[in-house]
């Protein structure tokens, strides 16, 4: 199950590192297949040498190489969260992480952390403009609605 849990976690990593990379209008290079191949390859090697440990010292349990799959599908997660931000920076639960996960960002956009906080503020700024705009648009709505009853 650890094997399959980091191919899964490799496979939407790529999935949404080419989405963001279409975003950006870039390519996905061969680069990304490389550098996938080697993460599942370095991956499936640090697990399968704890499956043989574990084997050999004739455990019957797993923790050893669940413990590792988990912090390979948390770290995989942590790439894929950026990705979706780039994707999409209005993801309720990723957007919460947009903080923690700047620099993250930056360095798959290429440009500074400082250019990454201030589209995350310009978009936090039209957010709120567009729910303030949407409140004033109900209370209008009620408005007109209480006034045609009144008639």
């Amino acid at each position: 199950m650890a094997l399959i849990a980091v191919l899964v976690c490799i496979i939407l990593d790529a999935i949404w590192g080419i989405t963001a990379a279409i975003k950006r209008g870039s390519y996905a290079r061969s680069e990304l297949m490389r550098d996938t191949l080697s993460k599942a390859g370095a991956y499936g090697s640090g697990l399968l040498m704890f499956m043989l440990i574990e084997a050999l010292i004739g455990v019957g349990w797993t923790y050893g190489t669940d413990t590792l799959a988990a912090v390979i599908c948390i770290t995989e997660l942590w790439s894929m969260s950026a990705n979706i931000l780039i994707v999409n920076p209005r993801v309720p639960f990723f957007r919460m992480l947009n903080k923690a996960l700047t620099g993250e960002i930056a360095r798959k956009l290429g440009i500074s952390e400082d250019e990454v906080k201030v589209t995350f503020d310009e978009i936090a700024k039209e957010d709120k403009k567009a729910e303030r705009k949407r409140k004033a648009s109900i209370k209008a709505h009620k408005e007109k609605k209480e006034d045609e009853a009144s008639k």
